[in-house]
C-alpha cells in the first residue's frame, strides 16, 4: 500500500574511523553503552531444566520475560553471563 503525505525516518549512517569510533563519537565511551541492542539469544528450543535454565539459550524465566524490557547494556551483559553458563555446562 502507497500512502501520500507520509513522512519517512532519516537514515543515519555511522562510519568507524580508524580508532575504532563511529563518527562524532567519543572514543573514550565505552563500547558497550554505545552498541546497538544484540538479537535475542533464543533459538525456538524452549524447555526449562531442572536448575530453570531454558534447555536451548540458557536464560531463566524471568531473564526471558525481561529481555525487551532490559537496556543494550544488560543484554550484552546476559549474553556475556549466558556464555559463562555454556562454559560450566560443558565442564
Amino acid at each position: 500500500m502507497n500512502l501520500k503525505n507520509t513522512v519517512r525516518p532519516r537514515i543515519i549512517q555511522r562510519i568507524p574511523t580508524p580508532d575504532g569510533a563511529m563518527d562524532g563519537q567519543d572514543p573514550t565511551v565505552s563500547d558497550q553503552t554505545t552498541r546497538a541492542r544484540p538479537m535475542s539469544p533464543c533459538i525456538s528450543v524452549c524447555a526449562l531444566d531442572a536448575v530453570g535454565h531454558c534447555s536451548g539459550c540458557l536464560r531463566t524465566r524471568d531473564e526471558i520475560a525481561g529481555w525487551m524490557r532490559m537496556s543494550p547494556a544488560q543484554q550484552w551483559s546476559l549474553l556475556e553471563t549466558l556464555d559463562q553458563r555454556r562454559r560450566a555446562r560443558r565442564a
